[in-house]
Parts: C-alpha cells; sequence; structure tokens
C-alpha cells in the first residue's frame, strides 16, 4: 500500500493500526479482516474439560464466548490466558510434541472485518527476512504456522520432500509472504515503512486515539516520503530482533564482539572463525545463545558459555521447550547442566564449557 496520500489532514480515522508485520501482526491482520474461530462439527480437543465447554455454545463463534471462562484450568508457557487459549485451540498439545488436529473452523465473514493498517520495514514476515541466507535450519515446528494454512503442508507443496523436517529462514519467511497473498491480506499492508512517531491525540469531543508518523521508502525512486496516519487503537507488535542486547561494558565494540547470531556467522563464513580458532565466549542463556554454541560447537571451536540463571530455573527457556521438538537445544540444555566450570578448576578441556555467573536472571 503507498501512503502518499495519508496525511495528518485526513479525516480517515483507522480503527486499528499494527507496526510491525511480523508473524504477530499478520495474524492480527487475519483476525481484523473477518476471519472468524468457530468449533467444528468435526472438531474434537483432546482436553475433556475445554472441548465441553466449547460444546456448550459451538453455534457461537470463539470472539462471542466469554473467554475468561474457556480460559479455566487451560494451561501453556504464555502468561497471558487469552494466548495460552489460542495456542491450545490452534495447536492442541503441540508442547508434548503431539499432532492433534485444531477443532477450530475458519470462517470469512467480511462484516465482521475492522478497518486496519499493518506498517512494516520489510515484506511481510518481518525479521524473518533479514536472516535469509542463514545457515541455520529449524525445526519443523507448527508453532511457526498461522491459522488456515498449514506449514508443512505447504512445504510439501513447495518442494518434493521435507527433509528431516527442518527448514530455512528463507522459506519461513516466504510461507509468511505467501500467506498475506493467499488470505487476500495484502492491501492492508504497507511495507517499505518506518515509523519515527506515535503520539496521543484527539480525535473529537470526547474521543481521542493515536497519530502515527513515519517515512515510506518508494521502490521506484529509493526516496523515503514521509507519511501520518490516525487510530483510535495501535498495536505494537515489533518484536526484539531490531535491537540486539548490549551489556554496557569496556571493550564491547571491539571487531570480534558479536550483538547477534547473524554477525557470528558472518565471522564463520569469511573464515574469521573456525577450527584453529581462540575459544569463543557466549553470553547469554536464550537461544540466540543455543544457536551461537551450536555454530561453534559445530566447528570443533571451543566454547565458553557464561549465564546466570540455574540451569533448573523454569523461567529457562529450554525448560519450556518439548524435547521431542527441539533435540539441539536440549543438547545445549545438557552441556550446560554437565559441563559446568567452577572458579579454581585447572584449565578446561576443549569442548563447551558452561560458567554460571552470580546473581539471578
Amino acid at each position: 500500500m503507498d501512503l502518499r496520500n495519508k496525511d495528518s489532514s485526513s479525516e480517515d480515522v483507522l480503527s486499528v493500526v499494527i507496526i510491525g508485520n511480523g508473524p504477530s501482526g499478520i495474524c492480527i491482520s487475519y483476525l481484523l479482516s473477518g476471519y472468524t474461530p468457530y468449533l467444528s462439527p468435526e472438531g474434537f480437543h483432546p482436553n475433556p474439560v475445554l472441548h465441553r465447554k466449547l460444546a456448550e455454545n459451538s453455534h457461537l463463534s470463539l470472539f462471542e464466548q466469554d473467554l475468561e471462562y474457556l480460559c479455566e484450568g487451560v494451561e501453556g508457557r504464555s502468561s497471558n490466558p487469552v494466548a495460552v487459549l489460542f495456542d491450545s485451540l490452534l495447536l492442541p498439545d503441540s508442547d508434548f510434541g503431539l499432532n492433534y488436529t485444531s477443532p477450530l473452523l475458519w470462517r470469512h465473514e467480511p462484516e465482521r472485518a475492522i478497518p486496519h493498517l499493518v506498517l512494516g520495514k520489510g515484506p511481510p514476515g518481518g525479521a524473518w527476512h533479514a536472516m535469509e541466507g542463514s545457515m541455520l535450519t529449524l525445526s519443523l515446528a507448527n508453532w511457526m504456522e498461522l491459522p488456515g494454512l498449514k506449514l508443512k503442508d505447504w512445504m510439501r507443496d513447495k518442494r518434493r520432500s521435507v527433509r528431516n523436517d527442518r527448514a530455512t529462514p528463507t522459506e519461513i519467511a516466504s510461507y509468511y509472504q505467501h500467506y498475506v497473498s493467499q488470505m487476500g491480506l495484502e492491501g492492508r499492508f504497507a511495507c517499505g515503512t518506518t515509523v519515527t512517531s506515535l503520539q496521543r491525540v484527539a480525535l473529537g469531543p470526547g474521543r481521542s486515539g493515536w497519530r502515527v508518523e513515519g517515512v515510506q521508502r518508494r521502490a521506484d525512486t529509493m526516496m523515503d516520503l514521509p507519511f501520518s496516519v490516525q487510530a483510535e487503537n495501535v498495536v505494537l507488535a515489533t518484536g526484539t530482533h531490531d535491537i540486539p542486547a548490549r551489556l554496557g561494558i569496556e571493550g564491547e565494540t571491539l571487531p570480534f564482539v558479536c550483538h547477534s547470531f547473524w554477525e557470528l556467522e558472518a565471522a564463520i563464513l569469511s573464515g574469521r572463525l573456525g577450527r584453529a580458532s581462540e575459544p569463543v565466549l557466549v553470553v547469554g542463556a536464550g537461544l540466540t545463545a543455543a544457536d551461537a554454541v551450536l555454530a561453534a560447537h559445530h566447528l570443533n571451536t571451543p566454547v565458553y558459555h557464561a549465564f546466570r540463571r540455574s540451569v533448573s530455573d523454569p523461567a529457562l527457556i529450554f525448560n519450556q521447550l518439548p524435547k521431542l521438538l527441539y533435540p539441539e537445544y536440549h543438547k545445549v540444555h545438557q552441556m550446560m547442566s554437565q559441563q559446568q566450570y567452577q572458579p579454581g578448576d585447572a584449565e578446561s578441556e576443549p569442548g563447551a564449557q558452561s560458567v554460571p555467573l552470580p546473581g539471578g536472571g
């Protein structure tokens, strides 16, 4: 969508502006475009209590039901009960590596559509496009798929076989871009946009909303043109990929310090990091840190892994991932547990050494 004609003097006020066009932004656009979930006549949920509750009002869409009532007793990895419910309905028991069919039936009801706009720096898919060309491959876990288009089915249509159930970030990015096209959402997406200002404004007597300002890069001229839109509601679906974490310590800007997995990959591809390199220090206990440990381990480069949380901390991401779906990450977790370095130990043997740091978090 071209935003050249969108300015603050326009009387058009959108119901919703979504900042971020990654999977979260795409899913919200899908829901706001009139796609409505119902309990399928053949639908079955493995949680008998939840299934009974859904069957009580099967003629009503999920949006018209008492979500607080449906959320009671449903457990998951999120602190948001509605998110846990949605995951449980879309991907029943997927945390246990099971592959139950979703009990939901999605109907396109255009009369329910809510005017909205999705803003994103690049093509639909968000940060997944920034990972294109990566050596990293991912388990084809169904948590990456969106309603109405099975990821594995799309992958099988795209190539003859899904080798080892692995996918590259490029393929995942293509899936999200194809999804927007197949579901007819393209008219809601304004790509090439950077938001520079978000302000609370008066929209009229007793009515407030938001003014979103920024620039949009024109593909034909490569010029950044300003835009301004007004909305009653704004959704921030920006993720964290654009802003790598920094420690704020001396030496952090030295050329051999990486702040993202992609910088580490660039060092490997250029030959600056290899089998004969000095040991690599990985700081952190998230999935990016795990990817870095695995990449260095694959090169047979010695690794020191420093982190603060206890390996048994329930908040540690490795303790929340199903082992069957993510064996590589649980291998890292196992190394964190079994190869710990204690102060006063002799020089460590080559390999992966975990160094718990004092303090929590």
